[in-house]
């Protein structure tokens, strides 16, 4: 029996809207991602790489396309024009969200099949790769409708939705940015000038996820790197963050691994601190990688800095980041 979950809506003859935009697919760089579907990125490629909505692979699906969502309208009652397709993408930690496509249902046969989601300006969800994003596509109203029962009448009722999520491999371990106000300075006992802090919480816990890893941030700076994430300088400092982050729940991790009671790999399974031995074991093959677990499990566990410098060699193009940053400034 199948395990998947479809939101209805309660109204008649709506449901051919939504077999559409079940039809279509994200591309994103050279891959293809279908409905409901997710693809992990790097950092570099997440901010630079095309992304389109892929409404149909060639003539003869766009004109079928074009026909089930005239039939779609015929049996809800709902004329085209009433009608708009709706695409927004939204990041889940800095809650941004935008609007990067919307046309009438009358207007898409006179729209390219692949619709470029990034454009000549890259939209700021897509320029904020740590947390990923998702894309969102609605059949939507246009306008108000006089009421009828089992009709949708208000502006900007969905009919149907999809949604497309990118994540970054820098969402390997996960870590909410927040602002690091006077208050929590003064609750954590920190001096002024710092500009960066974080706390974690239990990174052995069973089923600790990204809420275990707090990263405060000075407001000016996290509200920069929000404004501007595309210049090399915020790239070179995004990838610091994710090591201030990753150096802390490595820290506390190892910590609790040798003052606690003994434990071994298997016994942190779903936790943040398996995360981490995940993040640096890569992408070996399963002959390997259980040997790989221990051996990295060890070092959590008693060699923390060394740990760390195997993490930093995941993060995607760190040096180039820093390189670029410096070059940058020096002209």
């Amino acid at each position: 029996m199948s395990r998947a979950r479809r939101v209805v809506r309660p109204y008649q003859g709506v449901t051919g809207f939504q077999a559409v935009l079940d039809s279509f697919c994200l591309e994103v760089g050279d891959r293809l991602l279908p409905g409901g579907g997710l693809v992990t990125t790097s950092a570099a490629d997440f901010i630079t790489q095309p992304v389109r909505l892929r409404l149909a692979e060639n003539e003869a699906d766009h004109r079928r396309m074009l026909d089930a969502l005239s039939a779609a309208c015929s049996r809800s009652g709902l004329q085209p024009t009433e009608l708009e397709l709706l695409v927004v993408i939204r990041t889940p930690r800095l809650k941004l969200s935008e609007i990067v496509f919307r046309a009438g249902l009358d207007e898409l046969a006179h729209q390219n099949r692949r619709i470029d989601l990034t454009g000549r300006d890259r939209p700021r969800p897509l320029r904020t790769p740590t947390g990923g994003c998702t894309v969102h596509t609605y059949v939507s109203l246009r306008e108000t409708r006089e009421r009828v029962a089992l009709s949708p009448w208000r502006k900007g009722t969905w009919i149907a939705r999809q949604e497309h999520k990118i994540k970054t491999n820098l969402d390997a371990i996960g870590f909410t940015p927040l602002e690091l106000t006077d208050e929590i300075r003064e609750q954590e006992g920190l001096p002024p000038g710092t500009l960066r802090f974080a706390i974690v919480e239990d990174p052995l816990a069973d089923g600790s996820g990204p809420e275990s890893i707090l990263l405060y941030i000075e407001p000016e700076i996290l509200h920069e790197l929000a404004a501007n994430p595309k210049t090399e300088a915020a790239k070179g400092l995004q990838r610091e963050l994710f090591m201030t982050a990753v150096s802390a729940a490595v820290a506390e991790s190892s910590r609790r691994l040798t003052a606690g009671p003994q434990r071994t790999v298997d016994d942190i399974e779903n936790s943040v601190a398996m995360r981490l031995i995940q993040l640096v074991t890569g992408d070996a093959s399963m002959n390997d990688r259980h040997n790989l677990h221990q051996h990295f499990f060890r070092m959590l566990r008693d060699q923390p800095a060394k740990f760390i410098a195997h993490a930093e060699n995941r993060v995607p193009d760190y040096r180039v980041s820093i390189l670029s940053a410096l070059r940058g400034g020096m002209k």
